[in-house]
């Protein structure tokens, strides 16, 4: 994953829980990055951000899904100060062009990011609001894809999440019945 994956997840540790809590997740994730020293361009490998999402759990105790959960609640925020806010804006006026363009919004950081940008693949399901979530890395990111795109969908139209399930199979995650619309 890409640096500033694990620059969010510093700087979500430090902001909740203290810098001193981020000291004891990055020695027991083994990791030897400065502090506030991750690039945000240059690629790391899965393992180290599994790592410090499993030393987080250990030295937090929170289970790994609440991490990421936590994360991706975190994420949105992260994304939109750090430049990021047009493009998710640029994305559709409506949950659900919204939806359909994320394999854009994935394409265009592929197209701008240094090569190993993994990118998940969408696909928006017409006649009501269903979105399949493939990646490469099975159901790794699903706690964090679920409440990432709850998030979006709340800030389109609160009055409509009825809750979000998250099902993984081998390489695919399914998030659906995030809202019981249909056209």
């Amino acid at each position: 994953m890409f640096g500033w994956i694990n620059d969010c997840t510093e700087q979500l540790v430090i902001t909740k829980f203290g810098i001193e809590k981020w000291h004891e997740i990055k020695e027991k994730a083994g990791c030897s990055v400065k502090d506030h020293g991750f690039v945000r361009h240059q690629y790391y490998p899965d393992s180290s951000t599994v790592n410090l999402v499993v030393a987080a759990s250990d030295v937090l105790g929170i289970p790994v899904s609440g991490v990421l959960e936590a994360f991706g609640q975190f994420f949105m925020e992260f994304v939109r100060k750090n430049g990021y806010e047009n493009l998710l804006r640029c994305q559709g006026s409506t949950l659900r062009l919204w939806l359909s363009n994320l394999n854009a919004l994935h394409d265009h950081l592929q197209s701008s990011l240094p090569a190993g940008f993994v990118a998940p693949d969408c696909d928006s399901v017409q006649g009501s609001i269903l979105l399949h979530y493939f990646s490469k890395r099975g159901s790794l990111l699903c706690p964090l894809v679920v409440v990432s795109i709850t998030m979006r969908v709340v800030e389109f139209s609160p009055e409509i999440i009825n809750g979000t399930s998250c099902y993984a199979g081998r390489r695919r995650v399914r998030i659906y019945n995030m809202a019981d619309i249909y056209e």
